[in-house]
């Protein structure tokens, strides 16, 4: 068994190779199934600008599949500080993205709505939390062992006068329920 201890604290690295590393059951075409996901992701909230914050993305994944379409509920959690343009200031968001997905072999696309939460954290707003509307679309690849390689893309509605857009690329581990 993996285990990693810092001061007392199991670290982040070594409970996601331990959950990673759990054996599959055999592989269902069809069903329920639960993940986790873990990946890095880039935000430019900024327009006409080159510089993106890039940082890690971890989440969790709810789907029931068919044969050619399902629904995926994706929660992502982005834990590093990004940039708002003016008086927005810098953020951290959590991303709940229910999304319609359509199958063609190993390969998936989905589109979806859902929300947004940007928790502020400049000094005149400080714990300041908005909850936005948010867009997004994927593609998802099917690997061995039920894994699955995902690009995310997520846009933001207007929140203190900017957008955001989130990409990520994520490693997801399913598991069947």
């Amino acid at each position: 068994m993996i285990t990693g201890a810092i001061g007392g604290r199991v670290a982040l690295p070594a409970v996601l190779l331990t959950l990673f590393c759990l054996p599959a059951a055999a592989q269902q075409v069809t069903g329920m199934r639960a993940g986790v996901a873990a990946g890095a992701a880039g935000i430019d909230a900024r327009r006409f600008d080159a510089a993106w914050d890039v940082g890690p993305m971890l989440g969790i994944r709810w789907s029931w599949a068919g044969r050619r379409s399902g629904a995926v509920v994706a929660m992502d959690v982005q834990p590093f500080l990004a940039s708002g343009i003016g008086s927005a200031g810098r953020y951290r968001a959590a991303w709940l993205l229910p999304a319609y997905e359509i199958r063609a072999g190993a390969a998936r696309v989905r589109a979806g709505l859902g929300l947004g939460i940007l928790r502020f954290e400049q000094e005149q707003l400080d714990g300041r939390t908005e909850v936005v509307p948010t867009s997004g679309a994927g593609g998802t690849i099917r690997l061995p062992a039920s894994f699955a390689l995902e690009l995310l893309w997520r846009r933001t509605g207007v929140v203190r006068g900017f957008r955001s857009n989130v990409w990520s690329l994520q490693l997801v581990r399913l598991w069947p329920l």
